[in-house]
């Protein structure tokens, strides 16, 4: 004589097996009668689907650690590459008014010296690079 094969559950909805919404990590326990037909069926089930569970409780709580660990140095990555990212454009800014500032003494020291040929060729040279790394630097992004 062979007792009935216990009848499978079906899988949760979209609102997960704790029934409020979000999904469950956690499988749901057979029912009391199911368990009672697995006893009988081999000697031991009931701590074999305990220990079962629990494993799989257990994987998936490290599984959900190790993707928090992951999203949390993703997140200090991007941080430090936003700081490296900010350093970089003060430097790019902090040269460009340096060299602005070389080539308008440039432009001074002409004039002063009354080559005004060379002057206006140093400024209009420099204001046509100014030019091309504004309108270059939008059009790029």
């Amino acid at each position: 004589m062979t007792a009935p094969v216990p009848q499978q559950q079906p899988l949760p909805g979209p609102e997960g097996a704790n029934g409020q919404g979000a999904p469950s990590p956690h499988r749901p326990l057979p029912p009391g009668v199911d368990m009672e037909v697995w006893k009988r069926i081999v000697d031991g089930a009931p701590e074999r689907v305990l220990r079962i569970v629990e494993q799989e409780s257990a994987a998936q709580i490290e599984i959900q650690r190790a993707e928090a660990l992951r999203r949390v140095q993703l997140d200090q990555h991007q941080m430090r590459m936003d700081i490296v990212h900010f350093r970089f454009r003060v430097a790019g800014a902090v040269f460009g008014a340096t060299a602005f500032a070389a080539i308008l003494l440039l432009a001074k020291h002409f004039i002063d010296q009354g080559a005004l040929a060379p002057a206006a060729g140093v400024l209009s040279a420099a204001a046509a690079a100014i030019g091309a790394l504004v309108f270059g630097a939008k059009k790029g992004k």
